[in-house]
């Protein structure tokens, strides 16, 4: 079996537009041409990888110090069975449809529509009350849909003000505008806009966040599986810039049980796969993530909000995750970080033992004058 991986991480942008042969911006499309070998990381030895224009010198090196049997992909199609992009839209369909992929190895119509709306961020409300119906927990506020200026300044006030407005379809902190302490003119202004361009905005209770989280999923044939913990890093509060890389056991007694009670996670963990199931059906295979946050309550307890958003694509913390499993040697903690500029990321020379790494930083992707994505030990 071969999967046609391809690495689009505009895709939460083309679901917004759901146009085929969508245009990323010029951020946007310098980051899916950088890291365009990324899949390289987390592919099996069977699958092939949708790039061009690529380095074989530095392919071959990467080969010599890692056991990596994916291949570029060589245009034939015949021992094709799957395609798996970073995230499936209209517009990924039509770049696999352009490399020749046979249709009946592509969603339909109907399928992605129902991907499309189950990536909307109004999904958050649906998983939030399925939680609090099935698990005693302290939870925030659900979130708000608004339609109108006016619907989204009543939901922020209901909120006293301390709130956050966020696009249906956004990734990696983009679209995220934090209105506490704006004037309600000031948020009119910002918030008309969005509306205009997604049709709806989403507002939630801005919290005292402590630390960034996400469970991990893989989907197949109607039930989901439950693969371990993402720690992961946002720079100006919700901005991702990178992934603690460390055995999941940690995580989640060290990293997230500084804060709250293990037996919680556990809960989450026994649920969230079969409320997932219920929710995704047959509509969704591959893997995704639902990130979640520590946040301290105004009686200055730590609770656990457990749906931030669902991500129905493959995530950072995914790549992070097969990275600590395949690529990090035993007993050793890293970090994985997107940084902007070559130079934008602390390197060390790499010390790789027996295809694993135990010191230094590893650039997981070609040399590229705007993007680095690295694998350090720390």
């Amino acid at each position: 079996m071969s999967s046609l991986l391809w690495f689009n991480p505009h895709n939460d942008l083309a679901l917004a537009v759901n146009t085929a042969r969508y245009t990323p911006p010029a951020n946007a499309a310098r980051l899916a041409w950088a890291g365009r070998m990324l899949p390289l990381w987390y592919g099996r030895k069977s699958d092939v990888v949708l790039a061009n224009c690529v380095s074989y010198t530095w392919l071959d090196k990467l080969r010599s110090d890692f056991e990596i049997g994916t291949e570029i992909f060589d245009g034939k199609v015949d021992k094709l069975t799957a395609c798996s992009p970073w995230g499936w839209s209209v517009d990924a369909r039509s770049v696999f449809k352009a490399a020749g992929v046979p249709c009946g190895l592509l969603p339909s119509d109907d399928a992605l529509d129902r991907m499309r709306a189950l990536s909307h961020r109004r999904l958050t409300v649906e998983i939030s009350n399925e939680i609090r119906r099935r698990l005693t927990m302290n939870l925030p506020p659900v979130p708000e849909e608004a339609f109108s200026v006016d619907e989204c300044l009543r939901n922020v006030a209901r909120f006293e003000g301390k709130a956050f407005v966020k696009l249906p379809y956004s990734s990696t902190g983009r679209g995220v505008v934090d209105v506490s302490g704006m004037s309600s003119s000031a948020i009119a202004k910002k918030v008309e806009g969005m509306i205009n361009r997604q049709g709806s905005v989403m507002i939630e209770k801005a919290l005292d966040k402590q630390i960034d989280f996400a469970m991990l999923f893989h989907a197949k044939n109607g039930a989901v599986a439950f693969i371990g913990y993402s720690a992961f890093v946002a720079d100006n509060g919700f901005s991702y810039s990178g992934n603690l890389i460390m055995p999941d056991y940690r995580i989640k007694t060290e990293y997230i049980g500084r804060f709250v009670s293990t037996s919680t996670l556990d809960d989450l963990e026994a649920v969230m796969p079969q409320l997932l199931s219920e929710l995704l059906k047959n509509d969704y295979e591959g893997y995704f993530g639902v990130d979640m946050l520590v946040y301290r309550d105004e009686s200055g307890k730590y609770e656990i909000n457990p749906c931030v958003e669902l991500n129905l694509r493959m995530t950072m913390g995914i790549v992070a995750h097969v990275l600590g499993e395949r690529f990090v040697a035993p007993g050793f903690n890293a970090m994985m970080k997107v940084g902007y500029g070559r130079d934008s990321v602390e390197r060390g020379v790499p010390v790789i033992e027996n295809g694993r790494l135990t010191a230094g930083t590893l650039s997981l992707i070609e040399p590229d004058p705007y993007f680095a994505i690295t694998l350090e030990i720390v």
